[in-house]
Parts: structure tokens; sequence; C-alpha cells
């Protein structure tokens, strides 16, 4: 047997060798899943460096409410009916903004992220006529422009493409850094859950 042909069938049998050690082996065990809490915080550190959507301030929900957390009073929840506590604003974020913005088109989401960073609302006074400034919204017959941070309202989808408000997960960090609820927060799946788009409502709405 020449050597050419004697080295081939080595390294014929030292492959199959290996390929039965490999369907007998255990399979690696998967990742273990993030932490829910830990995934908040992690969203809490990055969400700015995404960039915020190309779209105005706008006027939170009545139902978007922090949870309270640590027995403190919640944030951005003021049951007051009238005057500018009654409203919260946010700016939104989205970690693939691409998709965000085809959702209307029914772009998937897969492993989206999405923050609204909210404010406590604060009167914005005009010096005289003249055009309302960007970060200035009108809600009930008030200019409000955003003040002091209202906490995060966060949500991600997990990794499937098919759409449906139960693919989220929701989280709620205070403006202290405390991480207030984790999972299918109550008040967040009442007001996603008529979404007009898999949980997500777009920019045009």
């Amino acid at each position: 047997m020449n050597k050419t042909l004697s080295n081939s069938l080595a390294l014929a049998a030292t492959a199959a060798a290996g390929l039965l050690a490999l369907r007998g082996a255990t399979p690696a065990p998967s990742p273990p899943a993030v932490d829910p809490e830990a995934q908040a915080l992690l969203v809490a550190d990055d969400y700015r460096s995404w960039g915020a959507l190309d779209q105005p301030v706008k006027v939170a929900p009545t139902l978007c409410r922090m949870p309270p957390g640590g027995g403190k009073a919640p944030l951005g929840a003021s049951a007051a009916e009238s005057g500018p506590h009654s409203v919260k604003l946010y700016r939104l974020y989205a970690r693939d903004a691409a998709a965000y913005r085809g959702v209307e088109s029914g772009a998937p989401q897969a492993h989206q992220v999405l923050v609204k960073e909210a404010f406590e609302p604060v009167i914005h006074e005009m010096a005289g006529p003249g055009r309302i400034p960007p970060d200035v919204v009108s809600a009930g017959g008030r200019l409000l422009r955003p003040g002091a941070s209202a906490g995060l309202f966060m949500m991600w989808h997990d990794a499937s493409d098919v759409a449906g408000e139960e693919r989220w997960t929701y989280a709620t960090v205070s403006a202290e850094g405390e991480v207030t609820a984790t999972g299918r927060i109550e008040s967040c799946v009442a007001c996603h859950s008529l979404a007009p788009h898999g949980g997500l409502f777009g920019l045009e709405n």
C-alpha cells in the first residue's frame, strides 16, 4: 500500500470515528433565557444609542401608568383629572427603527425592542407670537413640554416573525433606575391588545 493511500484511509477512519462520537454525544445545552429584569436594565442602558424615532413628543394614553416598586409612589401616575399632571409626555425609541417604520406594511418585528421615554409635563408659555417649538405639544388647550423623567416603558418581541400582541414582554423602569414591573403587565396588555399591528400602533397613530 502506498503512503498516499494509507494516509487517506487513516483520515477517513478518523472522520468516521468523529461522526460516530458526534451522533452519540449529548447535545450542548441551550443558553439560558435572559432574566426579564436583567433585560430591562440592559435596555435602559442602551436605548439612547438607537436615536429617537423622527416624530414629535406625544401625549401618553391614560392607561400608560408606572407600576409602583419598592414601596414607592408610582411615577407619572397622577390621578388628577385636570392640570398638566393629568397627562404624561413621551419620546419613542426602536432598536430596529426601519422595521418599526414599516409596521403598517407588515414588516416583521422579531427581536424588536421599543422604549417610551416618559416625562412629567410642564406648562410652556410662549414669549409672543411665533412657531411652537418642536418639543412642545398642545393637549387639552395647554402647551406642554417635557419636564422631569417619569421613567421608561419598554416592550420586546420574541424571536418569532409571527405577529401578535402575545409575542411581547413588557417592563417599566422608574426614573431612579429601578425595575418596577416585568412580564405581561395588565395595563400594557389591555392597551396594546387593541393595537392594529400585532400589538403595535405604529407611527401613524
